[in-house]
C-alpha cells in the first residue's frame, strides 16, 4: 500500500521500484480500530492496511504491465475475472468476509 499512496520507501527495496517517484495515486482517510480506512501502525511511521468498514482488508491490483488489463485472482470460491480496459480493480470480502464463497453479493469491488 505504501507505493500507492505515494510514501518514501528505502531505494533497496520492492517497493521502491514500484513507485520510485513517490508518486501519490491514492487518497484515503485514516480508519480506526483496524476498520474503514487506512491504518498505521501504533508508531505511525508504516501503513498496516486498507480495511473496509467490517474489519476486513481491501485487496488492490495495479496494471503493472501497462496493457490496460487487470485479472483479480480471488481467495477461495471467488471468480476469476479479466478486466479490459482497466488500470487498476479494488475490492473487499464484504461484511461476511468470504471472497465470493460466501454471500458474494456483499463483497465490495470497482468492478
Amino acid at each position: 500500500m505504501s507505493a500507492q499512496i505515494g510514501e518514501s520507501v528505502a531505494e533497496s527495496s520492492e517497493k521502491a521500484r514500484a513507485n520510485s517517484r513517490a508518486i501519490k495515486f491514492l487518497s484515503v482517510k485514516e480508519g480506526k480500530g483496524n476498520k474503514n480506512g487506512l491504518i498505521y501502525n501504533t508508531a505511525g511511521t508504516k501503513v498496516s492496511g486498507l480495511f473496509d468498514p467490517w474489519g476486513g482488508k481491501f485487496f488492490a491490483m495495479l496494471d503493472g504491465d501497462y496493457d490496460e488489463k487487470v485479472k483479480p485472482e480471488p481467495s477461495a470460491g471467488g471468480t476469476v475475472v479479466t478486466l479490459n480496459g482497466r488500470r487498476v480493480a479494488v475490492w473487499s470480502d464484504g461484511a461476511d468476509g468470504v471472497n465470493g464463497g460466501g454471500k458474494a453479493a456483499d463483497d465490495v469491488r470497482t468492478w
